[in-house]
């Protein structure tokens, strides 16, 4: 709404008034003069009319000086209060300077604004202690936060951001991001998140440029700003460094896939040389073969623990996930091949294997032996959990995600125990049981459902399960549909 000054309002309002009663004084005494004096009458009251209308101008200026003096002096002690940069003085009781005119409605009007000033100094201070507190916090953090506006320029950062991109946070503001971190995969993430308008996280190897920190491992979560009418506003980058924990883990890895290589060769020794004496020994002590079997059982055992670490270690690396040939192929075929390699152990436990899939529907891009070796996994799993004369059943189906597209679902079901809720969220690490004896009984490694889940998402996939005490398990396979899954790399 435009705003105008009051003295232009008086103005107008006193030259109308006053014409109006030069009008009406015209029209009383115009029929009392003479013809012939009429037109020096006419221009008498035009001259008074230029009057009043030059007076009314000083005469409005001094009633509206006299009107607004206290409210210009409210708002210059607002102002001036408001300017207290240590919150000591705002708030501070306001007084009518001497020589204003202290009329009723001015007074009232003080005397309202410092009714509501000590609750205004309460509030101020709550805020700003508020403020330095989630300062204090922000620029605390070891993980490096970039605060982006709706055009990906830098509003603020924290001091790891400094630290990490060697810029204060003064020089960077109102630069784009990827002007002070050039890395073209932190550009892609950010670019995504602008394209999406969705938040995102993913592990990156990020080049900050600086030699100490070269290359260096950074999870990277990025969430969507909102103005107070719901529109985005902004993007909130944080970079967990994690090059530490990434290099233990390669570490870890390597010294499992050595071990494991080193141990490959001596374990087959202790097998063959096992074979060979239960052969001679078919007629001799009976004590001697019962130790024999048992170290054959177990030589057996070793060797199929340190094939699957050997296996386990080539999927975790990159170089072997970015080699793994993909073709398209039908989801029942895989699932055929498994359900046969499975078959002995399920007719022994008299166990019934139900495969609901329809040929040729679902197509999927990955690696035959690999993906067939995840599905056999879960289902030898159901079958030896499963009681004896029961039931597993596996399923393919097409699920549409708004955000991620077609899927294409691969479900085991078994008629076993079923898993704690508590150990469900476990379950997929290595060598974890949830019922350590059963386990050992049943035989096995505790690496299959680690094996599963590296192979589901070395082809862009996830593994999920879902189960209740005394009900039995769902083992879930997501995989993206056709060839989408080519170009994913699972974090």
């Amino acid at each position: 709404m435009k705003q105008r000054p009051l003295s232009r309002y008086l103005f107008w309002w006193n030259v109308v008034l006053s014409l109006c009663c030069l009008l009406a004084i015209f029209i009383l005494f115009s029929a009392t003069i003479k013809e012939e004096e009429f037109p020096r009458f006419v221009t008498l009251y035009l001259f008074l009319g230029a009057a009043v209308v030059i007076l009314c101008m000083p005469l409005s200026v001094a009633v509206s000086k006299i009107l607004t003096g206290p409210l210009r002096e409210l708002v210059r002690a607002v102002r001036g209060s408001g300017r207290e940069g240590n919150g000591q003085e705002f708030g501070r009781k306001l007084r009518l300077p001497d020589g204003v005119l202290n009329y009723e409605e001015a007074v009232s009007l003080y005397s309202a604004l410092n009714d509501l000033l000590p609750d205004l100094r309460k509030r101020f201070n709550r805020v700003k202690k508020e403020k330095d507190r989630l300062e204090l916090v922000f620029f605390s953090m070891k993980e490096a936060v970039f605060l982006l506006d709706a055009r990906g320029c830098v509003k603020t950062m924290n001091k790891a951001a400094e630290a990490l991109v060697s810029a204060s946070e003064k020089e960077a503001r109102g630069r784009p991001l990827i002007t002070i971190f050039r890395d073209i995969n932190l550009a892609r993430h950010v670019d995504k998140i602008y394209s999406d308008l969705r938040e995102r996280e993913e592990e990156l190897i990020l080049h900050t440029g600086r030699e100490e920190v070269k290359r260096r491992c950074f999870f990277v979560r990025s969430v969507i700003i909102h103005d107070p009418g719901g529109k985005p506003s902004g993007v909130l980058v944080v970079m967990d460094d994690r090059t530490r924990l990434k290099r233990l883990e390669d570490m870890r890895k390597d010294f499992v896939a050595n071990v494991s290589h080193e141990l490959k060769t001596p374990v087959t020794a202790i097998k063959g040389y096992v074979e060979t004496l239960l052969d001679e020994a078919a007629d001799e002590n009976d004590t001697a073969r019962r130790f024999l079997e048992i170290i054959e059982r177990q030589s057996i055992r070793l060797e199929a623990l340190v094939e699957d670490l050997l296996l386990l270690s080539r999927i975790e690396s990159e170089p072997y996930r970015r080699e793994i040939k993909r073709v398209s192929l039908d989801v029942c075929h895989i699932l055929h091949s498994a359900v046969q390699a499975c078959n002995i152990s399920a007719e022994n436990k008299a166990i019934g294997i139900e495969l609901i899939c329809e040929p040729d529907r679902f197509q999927v891009s990955v690696d035959e032996r690999l993906m067939e070796q995840a599905v056999s996994n879960l289902v030898m799993n159901a079958v030896k959990y499963s009681h004896h004369g029961g039931k597993v059943i596996i399923k393919a189906e097409e699920i549409n995600r708004r955000s991620a597209g077609p899927e294409i679902v691969i479900s085991i079901q078994d008629s076993g125990p079923g898993i704690a809720i508590e150990d469900q969220a476990r379950i997929f690490e290595r060598f974890y049981r949830a019922d350590k004896a059963r386990s050992r009984k049943l035989g096995g490694t505790g690496l299959g459902l680690a094996i599963v889940k590296h192979i589901v998402q070395a082809h862009g996939g996830r593994v999920r399960v879902t189960s209740r005490t005394g009900q039995g398990s769902t083992f879930l396979i997501i995989l993206p549909r056709g060839n989408t899954a080519v170009n994913q790399t699972a974090r």
